[in-house]
């Protein structure tokens, strides 16, 4: 009998002539040939570990060219025979877990990466891959292309394109929704037809061909619709009068098979062109929302699926009498009586009182000023309002508490700058920023943004007109950002000093100046 003296054997793995231990201080290859006749001595040691840098963290047999794998502190080696040679272009890259799909290595660094990249090219791209919120627990095989990530919350499908441009990626992720697949499954493994999961004593078997298919979107639907005074009857189109429509309350739920997680957007428009804003709750309030006839939608996915069909509904709100033809005749002819009078007055007036009307006009034009740096806009505050009523009715007291706070810092800096004819730049820059924290928090993704002031910008001491930037920044987000309806959307600010002359940068992603005007103009 002859001994192997290898301790802490980890794994065996096979390539079909050779026998590989590997444990983490090193590795011993022996042909099966000599296994069956009982030459144990044959046995080769490969590795041995003289450190702990060179401690073996995973490794993987390469079906192609029956090459063994292995990664290590310092680095990711392939082992061709007896010749070891370090993959050089992974860099500092340890893996804690990976495989090797076809001429792919996928595999979870140690950092919680997911590394992706083409084992056949010495050089080329790299992806790295990381989830908001999500650990990447472990790699396990499908087939030759597909391979099912264990997360802290949902499985991941691993899927190799059969062929992709160069700018993107070779591979696709795909969060797993079958509500039956056991989250964080202690083990997974895969035969031709079926993958099984292991969780505390129990095997799920899942059709493999279940994994690749597109998970069904939720359906929406519409459950209550309130007004101030009463319940409505749900129908597809509804008649209400004005004075009803002060405050509508539009409840909705969704039907969803697959997924738990549920992201749904509404929109709210007088023409067939949708205006999707999303949503956290399930329900939608409108505060005055006028009269004419609204198309409301609604449509929700899960992480994995896309948009549903939206689901509709048709308000039409009467006019009130001071819309009427009648009252806006009589409103015209008054006026122009008005506007007649005013006209006879002021040219009776004009030669006597010169001086008076250019000292009343330069009164007039300080008062509008001060007026213009009170103003905010009321579709702004409504929507405030409108959004922390839904927060409280949600009882989400914490968010509705933050909102609350930063929407009275700003009522309060904009009153504070009334009476004031210059407010340093600081003070300028932290109503933009509490604008824009409170837009953040009201659309989420669809808004991002970032300030940065140099270092040599004294910003307490340079004094400006008050309002002077945040009506910008407010046009950025309203016209450029919101209508891109994009995670990646942002606006940056940037204050720096050139030649004794400070800047103000506002800069945006978004749709772009012209569309921006174009859709103005609409």
């Amino acid at each position: 009998e002859y001994e192997i003296p290898l301790e802490d054997a980890k794994e065996l793995l096979s390539d079909g002539r050779n026998l590989y231990i590997v444990s983490i201080g090193g590795i011993i290859k022996i042909e099966l040939a000599s296994l069956d006749q009982r030459r144990y001595s044959d046995a080769q040691f490969l590795l041995k570990s003289d450190g702990i840098n060179s401690r073996i963290y995973s490794r993987a047999l390469n079906s192609l060219d029956n090459s063994l794998w292995f990664s290590r502190a310092d680095g990711l080696f392939k082992m061709a025979d007896t010749v070891i040679q370090r993959q050089a272009r992974y860099g500092h890259y340890t893996f804690r877990n990976f495989l090797l799909l076809k001429n792919y290595l996928a595999g979870l660094t140690t950092d919680n990466k997911l590394i992706v990249s083409n084992t056949a090219r010495t050089a080329g791209r790299i992806d790295s891959v990381t989830i908001e919120n999500c650990i990447w627990e472990h790699i396990y095989p499908v087939d030759d292309r597909h391979a099912i990530i264990s997360t802290n919350n949902y499985c991941r499908l691993l899927s190799i394109k059969q062929s992709s441009q160069p700018d993107e990626p070779p591979f696709t992720i795909q969060t797993l929704e079958n509500s039956f697949i056991p989250q964080q499954a202690e083990a997974i493994a895969a035969t031709a037809g079926y993958v099984y999961f292991f969780k505390e004593g129990s095997i799920t078997r899942i059709r493999t061909t279940a994994l690749f298919e597109q998970a069904p979107p939720p359906t929406p639907l519409f459950a209550r619709i309130k007004t101030r005074n009463r319940l409505l009857a749900l129908r597809k189109e509804l008649d209400l009068s004005y004075d009803e429509s002060a405050n509508i309350s539009i409840s909705f739920d969704n039907v969803s098979f697959s997924g738990k997680e549920i992201d749904a957007q509404y929109s709210v428009s007088t023409t067939e062109k949708d205006d999707w804003q999303a949503i956290s709750g399930n329900e939608i309030n409108l505060t005055s929302p006028g009269y004419g006839t609204f198309i409301i939608k609604i449509r929700s996915r899960t992480l994995s699926s896309k948009y549903s069909t939206p689901a509709e509904l048709i308000l039409h709100i009467s006019k009130p009498y001071w819309a009427t033809w009648w009252f806006i005749t009589i409103s015209a002819l008054v006026l122009l009586g008005m506007i007649w009078t005013v006209i006879v007055l002021l040219t009776w007036r004009k030669l006597r009182k010169k001086q008076r009307e250019h000292d009343a006009d330069m009164k007039y034009q300080q008062s509008e000023y001060k007026a213009l740096n009170a103003l905010m806009n009321p579709h702004f505050i409504f929507n405030s309002l409108n959004n922390i009523q839904g927060l409280i009715n949600k009882d989400e007291k914490r968010t509705a508490n933050e909102y609350l706070v930063i929407f009275s810092n700003i009522v309060r800096q904009n009153m504070h700058n009334i009476s004031q004819g210059f407010i340093s730049l600081r003070e300028e820059l932290t109503l933009v920023e509490n604008y824009l924290t409170l837009e953040k928090l009201r659309f989420k993704e669809l808004v991002n943004y970032e300030i940065n002031i140099a270092e040599d910008v004294d910003a307490e001491d340079l004094m400006i007109p008050p309002l002077m930037i945040q009506p910008l920044v407010e046009n950025a987000v309203k016209h450029g950002l919101l209508p891109k309806q994009s995670p990646l959307s942002k606006v940056e600010i940037h204050v720096y000093e050139e030649d004794n002359t400070v800047f103000v940068i506002i800069d945006d992603n978004g749709v772009g100046l012209s569309v921006a005007l174009k859709n103005k103009d609409k």
